[in-house]
């Protein structure tokens, strides 16, 4: 099972898009205050879910009232951000593809706990990733490969997600790597450039977040 789940970060005006993308999945999570946005872009969630500390009274309303929506409420007073607690109830209910939206935004530190958060659950063996209208966001795990669908041009940045990923190979990029060790703490992956017609990343150790900047946005 495929599972959307939108977090409350930063969302673009291009309604289409994001609908368009819910389309293509069977469940619809949304986090607490991403109900704004639901409710915005006329998207009707599967669950409504979060400590609801951040969404407003009228939002609430709305997808309360509506018959296909379930909501789980959660107490303030928690280990888990909303967003933890969407992963993991999406994986519970049987979902081995979660796609992300507004999982970046004002909130540096909730930014970052999402991209740890999905990289570990990567790491369990679901395939999770990050969209944006301009922006992909994948991982990499251990002993595997990704291969891009892009174009020559595209920006994309390669970052460790461990102390150290090893055996890191691209090809296909302006500047291509054969085995070498990216450090989280010095990262040498930003801004590499998409050369050829089957960019590809290969890791043998560690843990790969992958940022494609798409030259022609979807």
């Amino acid at each position: 099972m495929k599972a959307l789940v939108m977090t409350n970060g930063d969302y673009c005006d291009n309604f289409s898009w994001y609908r368009s993308l819910a389309n293509q999945f069977n469940r619809i999570y949304c986090v607490d205050g991403a109900a704004a946005a639901a409710v915005r872009m006329n998207i009707t969630p599967h669950v409504l879910l979060g400590d609801m500390d951040s969404i407003s009274v009228a939002d609430r309303k709305t997808l309360e009232e509506n018959q296909t929506t379930s909501c789980i409420s959660y107490p303030s007073d928690k280990d888990y951000t909303d967003t933890q607690l969407a992963l993991e109830t999406a994986r519970k209910e049987g979902s081995r593809e979660i796609c992300l939206v507004g999982g970046t935004g004002t909130r540096l530190d909730h930014s970052l706990a999402n991209l740890f958060s999905a990289g570990r659950m990567a790491e369990e063996g679901l395939d999770v990733w990050f969209a944006f209208p301009e922006l992909t966001i994948h991982f990499v795990v251990s002993g595997n490969e990704l291969r891009l669908e892009g174009f020559p041009g595209d920006t994309v940045s390669i970052l460790s997600m461990k102390d150290v990923s090893s055996g890191v190979t691209l090809t296909d990029f302006s500047y291509p790597l054969e085995g070498a060790l990216l450090e989280r703490n010095w990262p040498i992956g930003v801004s590499n450039v998409i050369s050829g017609p089957c960019p590809a990343i290969k890791l043998e150790q560690g843990l790969l977040a992958v940022f494609h900047f798409l030259s022609r946005p979807s």
